[in-house]
């Protein structure tokens, strides 16, 4: 388990090295009142800093529980682009099939921009849940 978390760890910084100064982030703040998976882990429910980190090779959002300074993960994403309509608010989009609920979706606030997650998951019983957030 620890090997893996390094090589993780180890991964993501050989894909932010050669970005060098072309790293761009926005940051919001999203309280999730449940627990929720991303791609790298299984997040608690509680208030989150969400840094999403674009360069020219890597996408990444970086989650921080601002309740407990230990629960942290690390997410490759795709990027996104909304069509008309969609809201420049910050928010995050979920999926709960059954009992268990994914990240799928991050709006930063900068228009028509956002990250996309994908899970292997099913849509069967599925509820779309959104939680705005404030960008910091």
């Amino acid at each position: 388990m620890t090997r893996s978390i390094i090589q993780f760890i180890v991964c993501a910084t050989a894909l932010l090295l050669p970005a060098g100064a072309a790293w761009a982030q926005s940051r919001i703040v999203a309280t999730v009142p449940f627990d929720f998976q991303v791609p790298g882990g299984h997040l608690p429910a509680g208030t989150y800093e969400i840094t999403a980190g674009t360069s020219s090779n890597a996408h990444l959002a970086i989650f921080r529980n601002t309740d407990t300074s230990g629960t942290n993960a690390i997410a490759l994403a795709n990027p996104f682009t909304s069509g008309p309509g969609q809201s420049d608010q910050p928010h995050l989009l979920f999926q709960c099939p059954e009992q268990s609920c994914y990240l799928t979706q991050m709006w930063t606030g900068t228009p028509g921009e956002g990250l996309q997650f994908l899970h292997k998951s099913s849509d069967r019983g599925l509820a779309r849940v959104t939680i705005l957030a404030k960008k910091r």
